[in-house]
């Protein structure tokens, strides 16, 4: 693997003089993994306007399992 010069603008975060590559991301829909890339521009902008939430604990109820 090559090394490359990378130099930040420590204000905004930005990244420049590196190698850059596209990251494919998956999102889950109905009990299987697809390219968000692979969605149409509609799903695609519904997908950037989702909010996630983090649920206590385990997300499991208390008390004893049926």
């Amino acid at each position: 693997m090559e090394n490359a010069e990378v130099k930040t603008n420590n204000e905004a975060g930005v990244v420049s003089g590196a190698k850059r590559v596209a990251c494919e991301v998956y999102s889950r829909i109905v009990g299987y993994l697809r390219p968000v890339a692979d969605w149409n521009k509609g799903k695609q902008q519904e997908f950037s306007e989702r909010k996630t939430y983090q649920v206590p604990g385990n997300g499991r109820p208390e008390g004893p399992s049926n």
